[in-house]
């Protein structure tokens, strides 16, 4: 019991014994003397007689006298001792568990239990859930019951204000593996089973593309769940005037204007038994500007998005879009940034210096390696280790060897410190590009706003070139 319930009921059981007073009590009739003892008329005894004729009771004793008959306030008298006598229940009960080591939850009904899901804490509800799903293994909730708990779960699950426990989606597994819930209710879980936000860059010139950050907030599933989930964006729109949607993986490509629709990410939820860390994931898309120029100043990003949800079983999904009733219905959301003239883009560039130079080379490590058989032959995976990155970057990255400058990709990423949860710490770079047979080779990074343009969250990047020499070749 917690110290707020223990509270609540000792206010409960001291209302209770003043309601309960107050009715005994009653209200007075008149003003006539009679014996307190009794509540005997003693008027025609007063003075003379110093004893009550009726109990014997000494009259000249202080308070002996009491004045006007009194009658019982009945509906006082009944609310005072149910006040009184549920604490004083509720209290005995909560002692027993406590001495016996009984949960206290195994003798409240569902619809209380239900309640301490929806408004309790942390515990309460991890509380609740078990004793629910003990009672769904043990086989005591009947269909009506198991019925009303799944949709008193689900729609708690669907509510991102609500408290939520995996013990609440454990009932919701354990209900399918028992094939007591249809296909259609399996699937509103498997949709709901995450929270979702999204980030747009605050401030955005009115020539560059909107890039919108999609963050896992929670998962909301249970503890034996692994759930794969797509995120379609539907529509989308800045100010009232529809966007193209645009791909935004790696951050900084180009946008390439798509139907409105295509762009998806896949994010999956993983339950505490699956010895995964949940990260935020979801990753960037991107938007281009309409082709008329829109107004400057602060205005709403509108997205419309569908979701999928596939149990995530030993690695394997069921293929995503496979069947239109799994897609749940669209759900919209806005979020605010402010349009800028393009000389006004929220960017400031850190000097370049032989410093900081020596320490980003010296905390990120490089390699390359070719692939030199299979049907990716002559593939070049660039990689780069930034969990120690000392400043924003905003890239080009060119391979230098004897034969000149091959053009590899972009490298974008913030400092350490300013990484979303999640954000992987080894970037690779994957081209296509014919390399020298030599064993060395010098990487050349040359800085580009508008690569931190394209990004949610880089306004500040090194504006100097980097050179990692020597980076060993190896050959796959």
């Amino acid at each position: 019991m917690t110290p707020a319930s223990l509270a609540i009921l000792l206010a409960t059981l001291a209302l209770g014994v003043i309601l309960l007073s107050l009715g005994r009590r009653g209200r007075r009739l008149d003003r006539t003397p009679v014996c307190r003892t009794c509540g005997v008329d003693i008027s025609a005894t007063l003075p003379q007689s110093k004893t009550c004729p009726e109990c014997g009771s000494g009259l000249n004793r202080p308070k002996a006298v009491r004045l006007g008959h009194r009658k019982h306030i009945i509906p006082l008298v009944i609310l005072g001792a149910i006040l009184t006598l549920l604490p004083i229940s509720v209290l005995r009960l909560s002692l027993y568990a406590t001495l016996t080591g009984t949960s206290f939850s195994t003798y409240k009904p569902v619809p209380l239990l239900l309640a301490q899901a929806r408004h309790g804490n942390t515990d309460a509800v991890a509380e609740a859930g078990n004793e629910l799903l003990s009672r769904l293994n043990a086989g005591t909730l009947d269909d009506s019951q198991l019925a009303s708990l799944v949709q008193a779960i689900l729609e708690q699950q669907a509510d991102p204000a609500a408290p939520w426990h995996e013990s609440l989606g454990d009932i919701i597994e354990t209900a399918e593996l028992m094939q007591r819930i249809d296909k259609a209710t399996y699937q509103q879980f498997l949709n709901n089973a995450m929270v979702f936000g999204f980030e747009p860059r605050a401030i955005v010139a009115r020539t560059d593309p909107v890039p919108i950050h999609i963050v896992k907030l929670q998962d909301r599933i249970g503890s034996l769940s692994e759930i794969r989930m797509m995120l379609t964006f539907q529509d989308v729109k800045l100010g009232g005037v529809p966007l193209d949607l645009a791909p935004g993986y790696p951050a900084g490509n180009p946008p390439r204007p798509v139907r409105s629709g295509m762009d998806s990410r896949m994010i999956t939820a993983w339950g505490s038994a699956s010895r995964v860390t949940s990260t935020s994931g979801g990753g960037q898309v991107m938007s281009r500007m309409a082709a008329s120029p829109l107004p400057l100043g602060p205005a709403e990003l509108s997205l419309s998005y569908t979701v999928e949800g596939q149990p995530f079983i030993m690695g394997r999904a069921p293929a995503f879009g496979a069947n239109p009733d799994k897609v749940s219905p669209p759900r919209d959301t806005t979020v605010s940034l402010r349009i800028v003239p393009e000389n006004a883009r929220d960017l400031q560039a850190i000097p370049a210096s032989d410093e900081l130079h020596r320490q980003i080379v010296q905390s990120v490590g490089a390699s390359l390696r070719v692939r030199s058989q299979g049907s990716q032959k002559g593939i070049v995976l660039v990689s780069f280790d930034l969990a120690r990155l000392p400043v924003p970057l905003a890239h080009r990255v060119f391979l230098s060897s004897a034969g000149g400058e091959l053009p590899l990709g972009q490298l974008v990423h913030v400092a350490a410190p300013d990484a979303y949860p999640g954000d992987p710490t080894i970037t690779g770079i994957q081209a296509g590009v014919p390399i020298p047979d030599v064993k060395v080779v010098t990487l050349i990074l040359r800085p580009d706003p508008s690569l931190a343009a394209n990004t949610v969250n880089i306004t500040r990047y090194y504006n100097g070139e980097i050179v990692f020499q020597g980076v060993q070749v190896q050959r796959q």
